[in-house]
C-alpha cells in the first residue's frame, strides 16, 4: 500500500512543546478557594486587606479595605445570607438551604420499559430521538 501519514511525525510541534528550558513566561498562580480563606481568617473579628488589580493596559490600582465585626467572619458572614434569604434572595436562599441541608442530589429516572429495555430494533435516528426527548424531560 506504500507509505502512509507523515513519516517525520515524531518531529511535529517538537519546538513548540513544553520542556524543562521552555516553560510558559507566566505561569500564573492558583489562589485560594474561599472555603480555604475561610477556614484560616473565619474565626478572625476583622480583616484588612490590600488588592492590587493590573489592567490591560499595564496600569495598576490598588484597592484596600477591612471588614470588621464583634462577631467572627464567619458568623458575620452566616448573618448576611440569612439576612438576605429572609428578603427573598434567590442566591443567598440556595446557599444557606445548601450549606445546611446540603446539596439536594440529582437524579434522572429513565422509563426503559418499551420492549422490556430493548432497543436493538431502533434505528439512530430513533435512539437520537428517544435521547432527545428524554433529556427535554429531564430539563437538562
Amino acid at each position: 500500500m506504500g507509505n502512509v501519514g507523515n513519516p517525520n511525525i515524531e518531529q511535529q510541534g517538537k519546538n513548540t512543546r513544553f520542556s524543562s528550558n521552555n516553560q510558559p513566561a507566566n505561569r500564573g498562580r492558583k489562589g485560594k478557594a474561599v472555603s480555604e480563606w475561610l477556614a484560616e481568617y473565619g474565626d478572625a473579628k476583622s480583616i484588612s486587606f490590600k488588592i492590587t488589580i493590573t489592567k490591560r493596559d499595564g496600569t495598576k490600582k490598588i484597592k484596600a479595605g477591612r471588614v470588621a465585626s464583634r462577631t467572627s467572619i464567619n458568623q458575620l458572614l452566616a448573618v448576611t445570607i440569612i439576612n438576605k434569604a429572609i428578603k427573598g434572595d434567590n442566591r443567598a436562599i440556595t446557599t444557606y438551604l445548601d450549606r445546611t441541608e446540603g446539596k439536594p442530589q440529582q437524579s434522572l429516572q429513565l422509563d426503559h420499559t418499551n420492549n422490556g429495555g430493548d432497543f436493538s430494533h431502533y434505528s439512530d435516528e430513533d435512539l437520537l430521538d428517544e435521547i432527545k426527548k428524554l433529556l427535554h424531560e429531564a430539563q437538562l
